[in-house]
This record gives C-alpha cells, sequence and structure tokens, in this order.
C-alpha cells in the first residue's frame, strides 16, 4: 500500500488537510488578502448592525467612558486602605456631579439662547439683508430672474435655523441621560471585578489583551484632560474676546467651544458659525469678519502653537484617522459619535491592534509613529481598568 506523500520540505508538497498546512491550495499572501477582506466585510456588517441601534447603545457608551474616566477616584482610595464601597460610592458621586454640571450646563445655555431668539427681531434684519444685496447684485448687471433664483437657493433665514438647529443636536443628549445614570451605576458595580479579572486571569493568559485594554484606558483619560484643560483656555479666550466686541450670548458661546472643543477637526466649525452668524445679524459683514477672525486665530494659535508644544499627539492617532472616525462615529451614534469618535477609536484600536500580536505593526500606520514596545505586565495599574 502506497504511503502518503512526505509533510515535510516544500510547503507547496503537503498533504491538502494535514493540519500542519493551514493553507492548502494558495500562497500565504493571498490568504492574507483575504483573510484582510472578510474582516473589512465583518466590520462593515458590525457598523450597519450598531447604526440600527446606535440609539440604544450611544448612553450606554458614553456611560462607560465617563466611568474609564473617573476611575481612577475609585482606585486611589482603595490603595490606601479604604474599603471597596466607599471607592465604589466616590466613583459614581463623581461621575454623576460631572453629568450634573454638563446637563446643567446644556439647559442653562439653551435657555438663555431660546430667551434671545424669541426677543430678537431677526425677520426684519433678514428682509433689509436680502433688499441691500439684491440691489448690489442689480447695480453690477445681474437680471432679476437671476437674483431672485439665486436668493432662493441661499436663503438667509437659514442662518438663524442653524442656531436653532445646533440647540436642538445639543438639547437631544439631555434624553440620554436616564439611561446614563443607570449605566454608570452599573458599570461602576462592576469596576472592581473587571480590573480583578484584567490583572489576574487576563493578564496572566493573554497579556496583549490586558495590556491593550490598559492602553485604552490611559489613552481615553489622556485625551479628556488634554482637550479638556485645552479647551478652557479657548472658551475663556473667546469669551473674552466677544465680550469686547460685543457679541450676544458670549458665554453661551464660550460653552459651545467647550463642548465642540472635543469634536476632532469639525468642532472649531461647529462652535464658530453661530456667533459669527449672530454677529452678522446683529452687525452685518464687517462685524461677522471681525468676530470669525477673531475666533479662528485663537483656536489656531491654541491648538497649532500651544498644544503641540505642551502634549504633541497625546492619544496616539494620526489627523488623518482622527477625521475619518469622526465621519463613521457620527454616522453610527449621531451627535454622541461625534462627541466620543476618539475614545471609541482607542477602544477599537485596542481590541483588533493592541491585543493581537500579529497586528501590532499596523499601530505604528495609526499613529504615525515607530510602532512602541508592549506595556509591561505590573502590578501597578490599579488605576487603569
Amino acid at each position: 500500500m502506497e504511503r502518503p506523500a512526505s509533510t515535510g520540505g516544500d510547503p507547496a508538497e503537503q498533504v491538502p488537510g494535514d493540519p500542519r498546512n493551514p493553507r492548502p491550495g494558495g500562497s500565504p499572501d493571498a490568504w492574507s488578502t483575504l483573510a484582510n477582506l472578510v474582516a473589512l466585510a465583518a466590520l462593515a456588517v458590525l457598523a450597519l448592525g450598531l447604526r440600527e441601534f446606535g440609539g440604544s447603545l450611544a448612553p450606554i457608551l458614553l456611560a462607560l467612558v465617563l466611568v474609564v474616566v473617573v476611575d481612577p477616584v475609585r482606585a486611589r482610595l482603595i490603595d490606601r486602605g479604604l474599603p471597596p464601597w466607599i471607592g465604589l460610592l466616590a466613583l459614581t458621586g463623581v461621575a454623576y456631579g460631572i453629568l450634573a454640571a454638563f446637563t446643567g450646563a446644556i439647559i442653562w445655555a439653551g435657555t438663555r439662547l431660546a430667551d434671545y431668539l424669541t426677543t430678537a427681531d431677526y425677520d426684519t434684519r433678514l428682509t433689509e439683508l436680502q433688499d441691500d444685496s439684491a440691489r448690489w447684485l442689480s447695480d453690477r448687471g445681474l437680471s432679476q430672474e437671476t437674483i431672485d433664483r439665486g436668493l432662493q437657493t441661499v436663503d438667509l433665514g437659514s442662518v438663524n435655523g442653524y442656531v436653532v438647529q445646533s440647540l436642538t443636536e445639543m438639547l437631544s443628549i439631555l434624553g440620554l441621560v436616564s439611561i446614563v445614570v443607570i449605566a454608570v451605576a452599573l458599570l461602576a458595580l462592576d469596576a472592581t471585578g473587571f480590573h480583578r479579572a484584567l490583572t489576574g486571569t487576563v493578564r496572566y493568559h493573554r497579556p496583549a489583551v490586558a495590556a491593550a485594554f490598559i492602553e485604552f484606558a490611559r489613552g481615553t483619560r489622556r485625551y479628556f484632560a488634554v482637550y479638556t484643560l485645552f479647551g478652557l483656555v479657548v472658551a475663556s479666550l473667546q469669551v473674552a474676546f466677544m465680550w469686547v466686541v460685543g457679541v450676544p450670548l458670549a458665554l453661551v458661546w464660550g460653552l459651545l467651544s467647550l463642548l465642540a472643543s472635543y469634536i476632532p477637526n469639525l468642532g472649531i466649525i461647529i462652535a464658530t458659525v453661530p456667533p459669527v452668524a449672530v454677529a452678522f445679524l446683529e452687525d452685518g459683514w464687517v462685524s461677522a469678519v471681525v468676530v470669525a477672525t477673531g475666533l479662528l486665530a485663537i483656536n489656531q494659535v491654541v491648538d497649532s502653537v500651544a498644544k503641540p508644544k505642551v502634549v504633541g499627539n497625546a492619544v496616539g492617532i494620526s489627523a488623518t484617522l482622527t477625521f475619518v472616525s469622526l465621519i463613521l462615529w457620527a454616522w453610527v451614534f449621531g451627535a454622541v459619535g461625534a462627541l466620543l469618535a476618539v475614545p471609541l477609536t482607542l477602544f477599537m484600536k485596542a481590541l483588533l491592534v493592541d491585543a493581537n500580536p500579529d497586528a501590532r505593526w499596523l499601530g505604528a500606520l495609526i499613529s504615525l509613529t515607530p510602532e512602541r514596545a508592549p506595556i509591561a505586565a505590573t502590578g501597578d495599574d490599579e488605576g487603569a481598568s
């Protein structure tokens, strides 16, 4: 009876189906490409599924990020010998305090803006601006038909509508508060157990997974610390500038600037358009140009000069990937996805890249920096759960 072909030597001569030949009938490069395509298809299906249930998942993700950010409070209290229930109360108290401040600030800003819009007579001002624009275009030789068609396309009334729409988007987040409150309490209860599993079983059996979660927690806290600090600086400077030039609701626009600072790339535009629109409606083009120039200059000086010198790349994600992640997560989860675009990207990076030793090389492409060595498995990461 003939013996089967030897499984040694050239892989092409191995017996098909042999468990020692995991890639029968194709080159390793071909199988690697196929695996990558399958992974991309799975991610696309996952994104569609998340979008379908985004309204339910968004508040839970918001609560998760909030618990991750404030968990060091619990960890430090336990390190000092206090009972775990004291750390639990401290964690939930700080988380609820942040949530209450956030909710109260939005309600205050919405009330101020609603009062201002109901008292400001913008209809007459918009009509005057349209008439002035039509006369200016007519003096330059445009026909009345062309002018009327252009004014219908560019409706100046949409400026006021944009301000109201921005307020509506902010207020829509308040509908998540009740779910976030419950989710924070449940996640806080699980925080201690998750840390024990992370530093025990997971770190022993899957050290790369443990290191990935630790890096995700650290990166998320670093991101919020940096962007909160510089967001407060930018918002304070912008409020002072708007107060000097006489823009109404300077404090409201400062709060919007602080919230928009967590939205990469597009946050500066979101925070600039409403005060510029109000300045335009109040005093015309010159005032709008002055306000836009001042706000953008303040933001650019802080972001381009001060921030890189202090923190550099705070989260380890390239600018291009940050922008793409913003579009993706905003499409999946709406306004909450825009606010949490960077933390959610860090979480996916931890799961798909950092936790897989074979994919660690992708980290260099994601951050555009040389790959760093894996985190050492030490015992001093109580606050990293």
